[in-house]
């Protein structure tokens, strides 16, 4: 091989090479935002919850933090389908219109919710892309004598160990402050949930 055919075929090869790695990437994003999150199982059917005979949920309520100054908004439709947001201003107009259809935005969660008893198991669905993946977020409400509710838990499962990250889960004696309802006129479909695109969010998949 002289030079010239080498200068040639190092060329060839950094451009195989390149394109290698850019197809990689794709595979690497579609299989990320196609799979399911790990550990979810509150898997979509569609059916009738019940929930609003059990409390509002035309509208959506606000839950603070127990351990800093951020607050979780959550908005619950009678199909299984949750929107959710954390936000350190839940009074903020933004927020409120994206609750209501008026803007869309990617701080926005979709999830779905069981109902067991007086407790309503939650899950959302985060994905923070091919590098670190999708997760689940598990959130539980407790609805009280008064139909208010009171959220109860917030945490991940370890991958490994499979059990509580260090976020809060306490006992039914040591709630934080219960959640304010915030009545909407009109809420967001739940329709736009870009998870009901996904073959994996529904329950016939579920293994």
């Amino acid at each position: 091989m002289d030079g010239k055919d080498r200068v040639l075929f190092i060329t060839n090869y950094k451009e195989i090479m390149r394109n290698i790695f850019i197809i990689s990437l794709i595979i690497s994003v579609f299989m990320c935002c196609s799979s399911r999150p790990n550990y979810f199982s509150n898997y979509y059917t569609g059916q009738y919850t019940g929930l609003d005979t059990l409390i509002d949920i035309q509208g959506y309520y606000v839950s603070p933090f127990c351990d800093s100054s951020a607050y979780y908004m959550v908005m619950f439709y009678n199909n299984g389908l949750l929107l959710n947001a954390r936000t350190s201003d839940p009074d903020n107009k933004y927020f409120v219109e994206c609750f209501n259809g008026q803007h869309e935005d990617e701080n926005f969660e979709w999830g779905c919710y069981e109902i067991h008893g007086d407790t309503i198991k939650t899950q959302t669905c985060l994905d923070y892309g091919p590098v670190y993946g999708a997760y689940t977020i598990f959130r539980d409400y407790l609805i009280g004598a008064d139909n208010k509710l009171q959220q109860i838990s917030d945490y991940l499962l370890d991958d490994v160990k499979k059990q509580y990250l260090n976020k809060w889960k306490y006992g039914k004696s040591q709630f934080c402050q219960p959640s304010s309802f915030h009545p909407l006129a009109s809420k967001r479909d739940s329709s736009d949930c870009e998870l009901l695109k996904k073959k994996w969010f529904y329950k016939k998949d579920k293994i």
